[in-house]
């Protein structure tokens, strides 16, 4: 009889572990047992903001109110890691972009370089000063057993890549084991090179994306600015000052649904670039397994589209208003006669042909959405069906695949397996892996948020539930109205393969409940 080799034995075991992980208990969210491996854990977007106000309510920009469901998530993660675990913070642990209005006073020479490093460092102080509870509950983390923090920017916090922002938060952290640190490069690497995060505004031609991250200085007239991204303007003039009035506006997922109901209820904004910016952008960050309808076909799923991309382009505007659902808010906007609709109109054209700020890729993603409309996919010259049922997300893996496969390129990295980034607050990202070589593929895992959030579904079946219409729900709910679930990526690294669960931290801030590790689909997380 044939012997299998030890070595097989092992991976079989590590194997059916991986299986039987996606069954685990409410105690600790299982990885491939392998001894002595390391606990990865992953989390992004906590937004800590400016706290509350001097009457003690809440900012109404204040997204962290979660200090218990925090400190029990790290206390479990530490249990469930015989404190030995890399935590890695995958960007916006502060909110930097949203300061309190009587301090917002920034007027650097252009809208691209407003704020100076003293006013961050300012406004760094302000968030400490309000979530002192939450820093410290990082440093009792650091200091148990063996356990580190890492802190990766984001485009909310690219702040603390400067020394004085980030000295505040380690003053603030306390950690006396010193195993808190900063991830200069804009991404970190596990000690394998198998796994790589990274906050994600870098990927693609993201509005929130910096010129040369991770450097965000720019020199003008002799002085430091910090460089300003559109997706920070956007911020700061459409959820800063409405979270007045709509309170969950920016709780959303993904953001872009809740400026939707908000122009639906009051109109287009005053810029009418930044209105053509933002259909671009709502187009590319809402999700396509919300947009697909019966397509039918049963053609090879392998043979790619074959949109004509230049003869797309000519069709200026309507590429973009043919990709938004019938009742869409901008759609409706892009169709009226005012003339602000009609300068929309002359500026979307001219989008359409800016193959720099439009790449081919977006274009092919627009076509891709236009075609699951059902309606207009003559703008592109129709493909067969059958590939678009199999392979929505064509044009979106394509810029996943080519952000990775530049990372790939970047020394230390050719061993990348494993892929997390976080920025979208979408944990259900449709990229599962993409394909780097003919024999290589790369698995991509999203954080989601460790925030309270609802998606889009979810938030119009509570609207209904309470006999509300969309606009009158998003002015009414509250972020204590939103389930108390808070996502995460747990990683096990050995020497066979990283493995990887998405995962809910289910806590409420009630004194009387403990936490627990739940599935993503648990019900009480819609």
């Amino acid at each position: 009889m044939r012997r299998i080799p030890v070595s097989l034995h092992i991976l079989f075991f590590c194997l059916s572990a991986l299986f039987s992980s996606f069954t685990y208990a409410t105690t600790c969210p299982s990885v491939v047992a392998i001894k002595d491996q390391r606990y990865l854990v992953v989390i992004s977007d906590l937004h800590f903001g400016v706290g509350r106000t001097p009457d003690g309510n809440w900012d109404p920009t204040e997204d962290f109110r979660w200090t218990r469901a925090l400190t029990g998530f790290l206390n479990r993660i530490s249990q469930c890691g015989n404190n030995a675990v890399d935590l890695v913070v995958a960007g916006d642990a502060l909110e930097l972009w949203q300061p309190p209005q009587s301090d917002n006073k920034c007027d650097g020479p252009s809208q691209d370089a407003s704020c100076t490093p003293e006013q961050f460092l300012a406004l760094t102080k302000i968030v400490i000063k309000a979530h002192q509870e939450d820093f410290a509950a990082f440093g009792k983390f650091a200091d148990n057993g063996s356990n580190r923090v890492y802190f990766v920017p984001g485009n909310h916090d690219a702040a603390i890549l400067l020394d004085d922002p980030w000295a505040e938060v380690t003053k603030a952290i306390g950690s006396k084991s010193k195993r808190v640190f900063r991830v200069d490069t804009g991404y970190w690497v596990s000690s394998d090179g198998k796994v790589v995060v990274e906050h994600g505004h870098q990927i693609g031609e993201d509005v929130n994306r910096y010129a040369s991250w991770p450097d965000i200085i720019r020199k003008a007239n002799g002085k430091e600015y910090v460089e300003s991204p559109w997706g920070e303007r956007f911020v700061q003039v459409l959820f800063n000052e409405q979270e007045v009035s709509y309170p969950i506006i920016d709780n959303l997922s993904p953001e872009t649904a809740g400026a939707r109901y908000r122009m639906a209820d009051r109109g287009l904004w005053n810029s009418i670039d930044d209105v053509a910016r933002f259909i671009r952008f709502n187009l590319f960050e809402t999700s396509l397994a919300q947009k697909v309808t019966a397509l039918g076909g049963n053609e090879d799923p392998n043979k790619p589209p074959k949109w004509d991309i230049k003869f797309a382009r000519e069709k200026k505007h309507e590429l973009f208003s043919h990709a938004l659902a019938a009742n869409d808010p901008f759609l409706l906007a892009l169709q009226s006669s005012d003339d602000k609709a009609v300068q929309l109109r002359a500026k979307l054209d001219f989008l359409a042909n800016d193959s720099t700020n439009l790449p081919d890729d977006e274009v092919m993603l627009l076509c891709n959405q236009i075609a699951i409309r059902s309606h207009g996919t003559e703008l592109c010259k129709k493909p067969v069906l059958g590939y678009l049922r199999e392979s929505l997300l064509t044009a979106r893996q394509s810029i996943l695949t080519t952000h990775i496969k530049n990372l790939i390129g970047q020394p230390g990295l050719d061993e990348m397996k494993l892929f997390i980034y976080g920025h979208t607050h979408q944990f259900k990202d449709e990229v599962k892996s993409v394909q780097v070589t003919s024999s290589r593929s790369v698995k991509v895992f999203n954080t989601g948020a460790f925030q309270r959030l609802v998606d889009e579904h979810s938030f119009l079946a509570r609207a209904s539930a309470k006999k509300l219409t969309a606009i009158e729900a998003l002015k009414s709910l509250t972020v204590e109205d939103l389930a108390p679930c808070y996502s995460a990526v747990v990683v096990g690294i050995g020497p066979y393969l990283p493995s990887a669960n998405t995962v809910y931290w289910l806590m409420t801030e009630d004194n009387g409940q403990s936490g627990s590790f739940t599935l993503p689909e648990n019900e009480e997380c819609k």
